[in-house]
């Protein structure tokens, strides 16, 4: 179960998230808190569509899961 874990692990990427003013511009605009517009900012910065069971992200564009799978 480690290694399974650890192999997935290996895969994602951390992001140091530090006070920005496009990511506290865009949770003020769309009314959101900070971290949850961090999440789109960075998706936005590396071109990359978020998924999120968050219903306050799906509202700002990030893409459902189940609409990935169906």
């Amino acid at each position: 179960m480690f290694k399974a874990v650890s192999y997935a692990l290996s895969f994602m990427k951390i992001f140091n998230v530090k006070l920005d003013d496009e990511i506290l511009n865009e949770a003020v605009k769309r009314n959101l808190t900070y971290y949850d517009s961090a999440y789109l900012v960075a998706a936005k910065r590396l071109r990359i569509e978020l998924v999120s069971q968050d219903q306050d992200l799906i509202r700002n564009g990030a893409k459902r899961l189940e609409d990935l799978t169906s």
